[in-house]
């Protein structure tokens, strides 16, 4: 049993064998949301959402598959708390986050420039960018992520401080306020600067969403029914307000979608919720584990391959319009292959990577960079301790 301290008395919180043994159900949906984003950008910036008929199947079929998957960065905030949460963060580990991110920025921006001599142009300002790509917010969520990662350990704290219904309050209170109240703000102001949970803030508070469910093991409270039925309805909401906007469009004066549709929204983060605690009730068969535990790892480098700035321009955006007026199930079908493809490409581009990080004993490179940096504290503590 682990205890949870308040100021006034003190909590047993469930922290059996189980609750520190690895979830493939949630590793699992580690992978089905780095699909799902690939998804969602196929739609949106692949020029389907703006190339679409309106009210015509497509345009179903269309707000259905994408909405079905805005779950993905929400759930990758929390997926993050949920993992965290028992796990004592490591500056090793944010440093072979570092490098693998440096690897694809520079070695993606190398091909391009090898590929496009007309980039040396503007070769002075694409080196800066290769090199930092987490201060140039290259790739917006590593960016954010690496801020979050410092405030772990203040986090953690936080959740085993508190109590049950302390951690609840603020949780809910949060949602109210940033997900109801900023998103009924008809003047479409950040009024809590969250940019549409394009944020470290926003994941932030995916991470304590994320840690909470794990700690007091919401999953196992909730049918399969009741989360099944949760994700429907957050996705059919989604849905017909999107639909109702675009039948008054000609009478608003400007759009009010951004309401529901946006990483804040109340029905995009309740889906996220629902599929995280779905997934965590999985039971995987031990030889799916075995492919799961080789593929997860590799999910991350699929965003970092197909949303680098000069693939994503390049490459990326526009390149499914052409879908977009044919019959529903080809547009279904045409987009979800080439999804796949770069879904599954990327994974094994990811995988040699890897392969390579190992053979050059780069994680051993990290473990001395985070062992410098953490006897760097230390020397500082025992200094003043003297």
């Amino acid at each position: 049993m682990a205890i949870s301290r308040t100021s006034d008395r003190m909590e047993e919180v469930p922290r059996g064998a189980d609750s520190l043994q690895r979830n493939y159900g949630i590793d699992l949906l580690r992978i089905l949301s780095m699909f799902a984003v690939v998804y969602i950008h196929a739609f949106g910036e692949g020029g389907i959402g703006l190339t679409v008929a309106q009210f015509s199947s497509n345009y179903y079929c269309y707000l259905v598959l994408r909405f079905l998957s805005e779950f993905a960065v929400d759930a990758f905030g929390m997926i993050t708390g949920y993992v965290m949460f028992y796990s004592k963060p490591r500056f090793s580990k944010l440093v072979m986050l570092w490098f693998e991110v440096l690897f694809y920025s520079v070695s993606i921006s190398v091909l391009f420039l090898v590929f496009d001599p007309g980039m040396a142009n503007n070769l002075r300002k694409e080196i800066y960018l290769m090199l930092l790509p987490v201060g140039t917010n290259r790739y917006w969520y590593i960016s954010c992520y690496f801020c979050m990662y410092f405030l772990i350990p203040v986090m953690n704290a936080g959740v085993n401080f508190l109590s049950r219904d302390e951690m609840k309050k603020v949780l809910i209170s949060l949602f109210v306020l940033i997900s109801v109240i900023g998103n009924l703000n008809t003047s479409r102001t950040d009024a809590f600067h969250m940019n549409y949970g394009y944020s470290a803030a926003w994941l932030c508070y995916l991470y304590l969403a994320g840690a909470y469910f794990r700690k007091y093991e919401t999953a196992s409270r909730i049918g399969y029914v009741k989360l099944l039925a949760g994700i429907i309805a957050c996705v059919l909401v989604t849905v017909l307000f999107k639909v109702n906007m675009d039948q008054n469009r000609w009478r608003l004066e400007y759009t009010l979608d951004w309401m529901l549709i946006s990483n804040v929204s109340v029905t995009f983060f309740l889906l996220a919720v629902c599929m995280l605690l779905l997934f965590s009730k999985l039971h995987i068969p031990e030889k799916l584990t075995r492919v799961i535990a080789v593929i997860s790892p590799a999910t991350l480098g699929v965003y970092l391959i197909h949303v680098h700035p000069l693939i994503w321009k390049r490459l990326f955006s526009g390149s499914f319009k052409i879908f977009a007026n044919s019959t529903w199930y080809i547009m279904v079908l045409q987009v979800t292959f080439w999804s796949v493809f770069i879904f599954v490409s990327s994974l094994l581009i990811d995988l040699v990577r890897i392969r390579l990080f190992k053979c050059i004993h780069l994680d051993q490179l990290a473990t001395k960079v985070g062992n410098g940096y953490e006897a760097l504290f230390k020397k500082k503590k025992d200094r003043q301790e003297s």
